[in-house]
Parts: structure tokens; C-alpha cells; sequence
């Protein structure tokens, strides 16, 4: 097929660091096929750690905060009249929001799929919410990755059930058994059962009533738990582990970039 015949297709996030929404961006592009679609990926941050193909172009609208809005939308804007994409994709409610916001300025835009992947009804969100509720309406569909958000989309913007749709972030599980299978570095201590969980340590993880949980388990069954990650709550969680007398039951070892070699020690 001939490239130029290439679908072109703009793909946006917040930025290629660490988290979900960055390693599924990434694993969408890395997966797409260069001949049927020409991908340009626009990030709010620059900060990439996670692969990417080299002939992928990369723009970078320098967005940190609300107050860079009117900054974003205008590099934005430039963006879709320089490269006219028939379809832009945005991952996350941030990147969403500058989308929507870009698109009512323009005559001719292009088709806006919005992948939406935190509960709409969280209270720390109110202001985001508002703000979405007045812009999705632009969008061609919207995009869910698991069944339950998607329920949440449908209750949050029910005249858009038709758009609303469930689709499961890509996983590549042979890459995963590979990883799985390398040393791991980093072993319990114990020979009690091993819980493991894997993410960023802020508020929307729940990792703090994952620890008072945990506290009511091991008075009845020695455990041990293993916090995977980094985050603004991490200092906080190692406090209260300490003050819950946890320490020598649970673990903080921070970030690991193949955390899959340490699952097969889970119970």
C-alpha cells in the first residue's frame, strides 16, 4: 500500500512517563500498521520513557497546568491546520478537555474519538467534569477501557449512550511471559502468602484502604504486601505502615520496570 495512502491519524496524551494511559498510547502505536495509518502523536509533557517507533513524529504543546490552556489550544489549533489528521484520538480526561476545547474553533475538524479512563464521578475531578460535560458532546465516540467505567460514562452523559463504547486496553502477552519469566529482583522475606499490587500511589489507587485491609489479615494469618510503584502518597503509606506496626510485613522497593518477573512469587 502506498504510505501516502495512509490513514493520517493524531494521537494524544498527557505524556509517555509512567502510567496506564501513557504504556497504552504506547503499545497502540508501537501496534499500528505504518502502511494504513500515519501517526502523529502530541503530548502535553515532554516526557517520553516509554518505547516508541522512531519514525513516529512527536509535538509537544508544553501544557502543565489549567493556566496553560489558552497556550495549548492555540499550538494545537496550528497543529490540526498544518497536518489536517481525518481522525484524533485523546487519552485521558486533561488531553480531552484541550481537545475539546481546540475543536470548537475550528470550521473543518477532525473525527474526535475521547478515551476516557477515570470514574467521572470522582469529587476531586468537579471542575474537569464540568468543563467535559460542555465539550464531549463534539465527540464522534467515546471510549471506555473496562465495563464498568463504561456504565459510569453512560449514567454521567446519558445522551450519549449511542456513543459510549468498551474497549479493553491492548495487552501483549507474549512480551509479558518474557518478562515474567527474567530474574526478579526482589524476593519476600517471609513464608507467609505473598500480595502483590502494581500502580502510582495517589488517591485514586485506593492503596490506603488496601493497607488497613491488609492489617486486618495478618491478625489472623501471617502476609506479606508489596507495594509496586511510586507516587505523592508513597512517604505517606510508609508512615502509616509504620504506625500500623506493618514494616517488616510490607514492602515499598518503588517503581521497578519489569515488575511481571516478580508475579510469579504471588499467592
Amino acid at each position: 500500500m502506498d504510505s501516502s495512502a495512509a490513514l493520517p491519524v493524531m494521537i494524544m496524551a498527557n505524556s509517555l512517563h509512567h502510567g496506564g494511559a501513557e504504556r497504552f498510547t504506547s503499545r497502540l502505536i508501537s501496534g499500528l500498521d505504518p502502511e494504513m495509518v500515519s501517526v502523529r502523536l502530541v503530548l502535553l509533557r515532554d516526557e517520553i520513557s516509554y518505547p516508541l517507533p522512531e519514525a513516529v513524529p512527536v509535538e509537544i504543546l508544553g501544557y502543565q497546568s489549567f493556566k496553560d490552556l489558552p497556550k495549548a489550544i492555540y499550538r494545537l489549533r496550528r497543529l490540526f491546520n498544518r497536518c489536517s489528521p481525518a481522525v484524533v484520538l485523546g487519552t485521558g480526561s486533561a488531553v480531552n478537555t484541550v481537545i475539546g476545547f481546540t475543536l470548537k474553533t475550528l470550521s473543518c475538524r477532525p473525527a474526535w474519538v475521547a478515551r476516557m479512563d477515570t470514574n467521572p464521578f470522582r469529587r476531586d475531578l468537579m471542575l474537569r467534569r464540568i468543563v467535559l460535560r460542555r465539550w464531549l458532546p463534539l465527540a464522534d465516540a467515546l471510549v471506555a477501557n473496562s465495563k464498568g467505567l463504561k456504565d459510569a460514562l453512560v449514567r454521567w452523559y446519558p445522551k450519549a449512550r449511542h456513543k459510549i463504547h468498551c474497549i479493553y486496553n491492548p495487552v501483549d502477552f507474549s512480551r509479558l511471559d518474557g518478562q515474567a519469566g527474567e530474574p526478579a529482583d526482589w524476593s519476600p522475606a517471609g513464608d507467609g502468602p505473598l500480595l502483590v499490587t502494581v500502580g502510582r500511589a495517589s488517591h485514586v489507587k485506593g492503596w490506603e484502604f488496601l493497607l488497613e485491609v491488609f492489617a486486618q489479615l495478618v491478625t489472623s494469618k501471617p502476609a506479606e504486601l508489596l507495594f509496586c510503584g511510586d507516587g505523592p502518597l508513597l512517604g505517606e503509606l510508609k508512615e502509616k505502615a509504620r504506625q500500623m506496626k506493618l514494616q517488616s510485613r510490607v514492602h515499598f522497593p518503588g517503581h521497578r520496570d519489569n515488575p511481571f518477573s516478580i508475579f510469579p512469587q504471588a499467592d
